[in-house]
């Protein structure tokens, strides 16, 4: 066995388990699809996730979307919108990647344990989980979802949450996300923890881990 083949089987045996976000990741970005939603629906000019940060975490904690639409209202001086339409925006720019899907498949017929890590919705997930597990046919062998857990990346709480959930330490994890500042959390537990936009971007960072 070569030095490089050793490296690969060292690298391979520390990862034990990979975590996928969603939007951004598993799926196509949503954001620009459902802001364009969003503006239709309220009359407004542009809708910034940024300005409704705090009220889009909450319900992302768990909150209620009938909540969520009344706080933007207050800050848009507009009419509140009336729960569905966070769904329906997510239905507009809804892309799911099949090729990240048959590389985590792939992980997990290998003996990788996969799972998912994501600031999400009940609405969201209530339409997605069954498209994975009905029409996909994949099962995660971990799901830490803010809406269920009642915090969000790139909170401390939830990157401890998903170590018990996966039953494995920081350093045996890899973990993919499209936002610097959750895989900048991931990497302060010790997690291997990189940015991923695309599947080009999926593929690349597995085969630097020797995972594929």
């Amino acid at each position: 066995m070569s030095d490089e083949d050793s490296d690969d089987t060292r690298h391979r045996g520390r990862i034990q388990a990979v975590y996928f976000d969603v939007g951004g990741v598993i799926i196509d970005d949503p954001v620009p699809a459902m802001a364009a939603r969003f503006v239709e629906e309220l009359r407004i000019d542009a809708f910034s996730f940024k300005k409704h940060a705090p009220a889009i975490a909450q319900f992302q904690r768990g909150g209620s979307e009938e909540q969520l639409w009344k706080d933007v209202a207050a800050q848009e001086d507009r009419v509140a919108a009336a729960p569905g339409l966070w769904l329906e925006g997510i239905k507009k720019g809804l892309g799911i990647r099949q090729d990240v899907i048959a590389m985590a498949a792939t992980l997990q017929q290998a003996g990788i344990r996969i799972g998912v890590l994501s600031n999400t919705e009940r609405p969201a997930v209530d339409y997605f989980l069954p498209q994975f597990t009905r029409d996909i046919g994949l099962r995660f062998d971990s799901l830490v979802l803010s809406c269920d857990v009642g915090c969000v990346k790139p909170e401390d709480a939830i990157y401890a949450i998903a170590e018990l959930m996966m039953g494995v330490s920081g350093e045996e994890l890899l973990f993919l996300d499209d936002r610097e500042e959750n895989v900048v959390a991931a990497r302060n537990r010790g997690w291997q923890a990189e940015v991923a936009k695309s599947s080009e971007d999926v593929r690349r960072i597995l085969d630097d881990h020797a995972l594929r």
